[in-house]
C-alpha cells in the first residue's frame, strides 16, 4: 500500500521495492497461499504522462509485473483498465484532463473513508471490482487447468 509514498519524500528506491515484493510473494507461496499481484491503479487521472508520478508508477508497475512473472503468480493490470477509461472519459478540452473526480475522489482513492460511500457503484469501484474479479477467475481457471495435467 502507498508504494508511491517515498516519492513524496524524495527517496523512492525501486530496487528495495522489488526485493521486498519478491520476498513477500515467496513467503506467501511457501506458506501455501495462492498469490495474485496487481498493478497500482493510478496516481492522478490525467492521461498521456501528465501526472507528476507517472514515470514512477510505470516503473513500479513494471516491477510488479516482473515479480509476478519470475515468481509464477498471476498478474492483474488494474492500471491498464483505469487508463483506458480515463482516455475515453477524461477528455476535457484543455487537453490535459482533470486530476481527480472521474474514477477517484482525490487522484488515487476510488472512495472516501466512509463505508457507505465505498459501497456506491462509482466507475472507479466498478472497474476495480470487475478487473480484480476477472483476474481471480482467470487465475483460478489457470490453476485448475494446470492441476488437471
Amino acid at each position: 500500500n502507498d508504494a508511491w509514498s517515498p516519492q513524496k519524500n524524495g527517496s523512492s528506491n525501486e530496487t528495495d521495492f522489488q526485493i521486498i515484493l519478491t520476498d513477500l510473494v515467496n513467503q506467501a507461496q511457501n506458506s501455501g497461499a495462492k498469490v495474485l499481484l496487481s498493478s497500482l491503479s493510478l496516481i492522478g487521472e490525467r492521461v498521456d504522462n501528465k501526472n507528476g508520478c507517472d514515470d514512477l508508477l510505470k516503473s513500479l508497475n513494471s516491477i510488479i509485473r516482473s515479480v509476478a512473472l519470475t515468481t509464477g503468480v498471476f498478474f492483474v493490470d488494474i492500471n491498464k483498465e483505469f487508463m483506458k477509461y480515463e482516455r475515453d472519459y477524461n477528455n476535457i478540452p484543455t487537453n490535459i484532463g482533470i486530476s481527480s473526480g472521474i474514477l477517484t475522489v482525490d487522484g488515487v482513492h476510488t472512495c472516501t473513508g466512509s463505508y457507505e460511500y465505498c459501497q456506491k457503484e462509482t466507475p472507479g469501484n466498478i472497474i476495480l471490482a470487475n478487473t480484480i474479479s476477472k483476474g481471480l477467475l482467470d487465475s483460478f481457471l489457470s490453476s485448475s487447468s494446470q492441476s488437471k495435467r
